[in-house]
């Protein structure tokens, strides 16, 4: 049973502990990079610009995860021979990196209802009073979120 495992173990509730830190700065990366994503693709006008972001950083949900493992180690070999740095040691990186890639589109996703309920006029009218695109991003859009 579980007397034979070393579940109680101090050991244990180190890499518990370093594990849910991991998910949790992963999920403030993701969320602030869809969160911006999200707002980029308001902003800019290009149908093609928005469709482009919006498709592009879905494709880590549509891709199997051990096909885009693979492609991720892959890429980093090939930085790691170009820049001639081991990026690929630094491996808490590379999993921070999949980790968004992967769960992106969920993120922008979960965002995108909350956007549909901002109406394009409050953005046009906070710009017509002279607010700065970081003013209408922290102060409009985030409360409103």
């Amino acid at each position: 049973g579980l007397k034979d495992h070393k579940l109680f173990e101090s050991q244990f509730y180190i890499i518990s502990f370093q594990t849910i830190i991991l998910a949790l700065v992963t999920a403030l990366i993701t969320t602030f990079l869809a969160y911006f994503l999200m707002f980029s693709s308001r902003i800019v006008k290009n149908h093609f610009f928005n469709l482009f972001i919006l498709k592009i950083s879905s494709l880590g949900y549509s891709i199997p995860a051990a096909a885009l493992g693979i492609s991720i180690i892959v890429l980093f070999v090939f930085l790691d021979k170009i820049f001639h740095m081991s990026l690929l040691g630094n491996s808490l990186l590379v999993l921070i990196f999949a980790y968004i890639i992967r769960f992106l589109a969920s993120a922008i996703y979960s965002l995108e209802g909350g956007y549909s309920k901002i109406h394009l006029n409050i953005d046009e009218a906070s710009l017509n009073l002279r607010a700065s695109y970081f003013i209408l991003f922290f102060k409009i859009h985030t409360p409103l979120m």
